[in-house]
């Protein structure tokens, strides 16, 4: 799932989405998280019943409980979702290599299963304090992946899936877009504890009023060998997705690497303006003059 300098940009797309409600529920989501033997003759008592134990441990840990609870919601709340656009700012930093990227645009989502459509269109780039022209325009629809590069005026159409799948199943991590993810699939392949607001992270510094997960994966999965932590972000209201730091696995501190991305002004299967829509079309061919990067059929 990781990394995205402006390789990592389509990766990032999936975290972004994760599991995002509705935000005209009128439902008030659940709490969100914050942060010698006896003798033979006296035979042992029984143990208890393991269903008794469940509330046990729930009173005694009500981190645990609250988590418990928002996956829950997140959960149910993930299959509402027929539309999702909005600001969307992508950053990318690599203390070792001292380097910085950032990138902001539009993230444009409709759709469900197999017939959603997604976009990123990002027209901003600023490299190490640098801005530059630059446009990039991603696409995941009909089972195709496409880009299309300006600044190179180069083409990408990549055949991905089948028609009949939801290219969210079907990218393996290349979007971070985890719209409808099971709470059983993610507790399975990752530890879970809340996020506190990352302040040292300054697009995400000045987020309010959201809940956050952070996901450790677990040893011997795919993401424990690239990925420290995944962190998410949600309105605490319409539990929209809002925010996303995807952290690299790395020897010292000092080497740190991580992308983080912040989506604002986010509407939820609300109107997608004609404007949006046209981002989500899939070209038949490359505009005239631009290069066919790579084409399978």
């Amino acid at each position: 799932m990781l990394p995205i300098g402006t390789s990592l940009l389509p990766c990032l797309l999936a975290s972004l989405l994760a599991l995002a409600g509705d935000v005209q529920s009128t439902t008030p989501p659940a709490d969100a998280p914050a942060t010698a033997p006896a003798p033979a003759a006296t035979p042992a008592p029984a143990p208890a019943p393991a269903q008794d134990a469940k509330p046990a441990a729930r009173q005694d840990d009500p981190a645990k409980a609250r988590i418990d609870a928002f996956l829950d919601e997140l959960e149910r709340s993930g299959t509402t979702i027929a539309s999702l656009s909005g600001n969307v700012a992508i950053e990318t930093n690599d203390l070792f290599k001292e380097t910085s990227e950032y990138r902001a645009g539009r993230l444009v989502v409709e759709g469900k299963g197999a017939k959603r459509r997604i976009a990123m269109h990002l027209d901003e780039l600023i490299v190490d304090g640098h801005a530059s022209k630059s446009v990039d325009h991603y696409i995941f629809a009909d089972g195709w992946y496409c880009r299309l590069d300006h600044k190179n005026r180069s083409f990408t159409k990549r055949n991905i899936a089948r028609g009949e799948e939801d290219p969210l199943q079907s990218v393996g991590g290349q979007i971070p877009v985890p719209i409808g993810l099971k709470k059983s699939d993610i507790l399975s392949r990752f530890t879970v504890t809340e996020a506190q607001i990352p302040l040292d992270i300054p697009i995400l510094g000045s987020m309010q009023n959201v809940a956050g997960l952070k996901l450790v994966p677990k040893d011997g999965t795919e993401a424990a060998k690239e990925t420290e932590s995944l962190e998410l972000f949600f309105d605490r209201v319409s539990l929209a997705p809002v925010g996303v730091v995807i952290r690299a696995k790395v020897a010292r501190p000092e080497m740190a690497r991580w992308t983080s991305a912040r989506l604002t002004a986010p509407v939820v299967n609300g109107d997608v303006s004609e404007a949006d829509r046209a981002k989500l079309v899939v070209p038949e061919r490359a505009p005239e003059g631009w290069a066919t990067v790579d084409e399978t059929r």
